[in-house]
């Protein structure tokens, strides 16, 4: 007798459509589609002001990050900007001596300054005095005091070993906010460290490729600190702000010079 075949045509049609419907289904949302990609994660910086341009927030480390010399570069352009009273406020707002934090992908661009990624938002979270910028101006004041010292300079080195009213991320946004003004690279050095290396001659005196700022004689309390600054370049060829006062008033801190002196 001859046996009856058990797989008809239906039968052979439906076997062959059930796995096309399992991968279709699989296909429209089904729990079993594999592995989703996660949220980004959100990480929060915690950073002080250095400088709004209008553009961009340079940044400088505080808090837990205050010792590193990492800095920051935080565009504006589609930032969320949230004042001290947690309400929106502008960019133009977010001023020098800020604490904020930053809120982004948990990502670093890396450059110099760094970058964010995905910043989505930033939040002021104490307001400070700017002594960085305080610190700018006496600089600045002194450089372009007798200019012929800076003749011919690539270099600007800063001994700030007796300033302790910065933190290490501030005296690094000093000298790259010092670089940038001037076109110059710039760097913190001793006098000993840069006859070391060369860069100082020590039998001459002379710095041939740059100058040497050096605070010294200082002293701290909350509202005022006094200092000596000098710009070196030769052993004949030096400026001096002696016996000089930095006070912090209504409008914020100033700084008077008691002698200046010249060899």
């Amino acid at each position: 007798m001859k046996k009856k075949n058990l797989f008809t045509a239906p039968l052979l049609i439906l076997l062959f459509l059930c796995p096309l419907l399992l991968l279709t289904a699989c296909s429209f949302g089904g729990s079993s589609a594999g592995p989703q990609t996660p949220e980004p994660e959100e990480v929060v910086y915690h950073g002080k002001i250095m400088q709004n341009t209008g553009e961009s927030l340079l940044l400088a480390g505080a808090g837990e990050n205050a010792d590193s010399a990492e800095l920051y570069r935080l565009g504006l352009k589609e930032l969320s900007v949230y004042g001290l009273d947690g309400g929106a406020a502008e960019p133009g707002d977010l001023t020098a001596g800020a604490l904020v934090d930053v809120v982004y992908d948990g990502s670093i661009m890396e450059s110099f300054p760094a970058q964010f990624s995905r910043p989505v938002k930033i939040s002021v979270t104490a307001l400070e005095d700017d002594l960085t910028g305080l610190y700018l101006q006496i600089i600045d004041d002194l450089y372009r005091i007798d200019p012929g010292l800076n003749d011919g300079i690539s270099l600007v080195a800063f001994d700030l070993s007796a300033v302790e009213n910065l933190s290490p991320s501030e005296k690094s946004a000093l000298l790259y906010l010092t670089g940038n003004a001037y076109g110059l690279e710039t760097r913190a050095a001793t006098y000993k460290e840069l006859v070391e290396e060369g860069l100082i001659d020590e039998e001459n005196l002379y710095f041939e490729k740059g100058l040497l700022f050096t605070f010294d004689d200082m002293e701290f309390s909350d509202q005022s600190f006094t200092f000596d600054v000098k710009k070196w370049r030769s052993g004949l060829g030096a400026y001096y702000f002696v016996d000089c006062t930095a006070e912090k008033g209504e409008a914020g801190w100033d700084y008077s010079v008691g002698q200046e002196a010249i060899s």
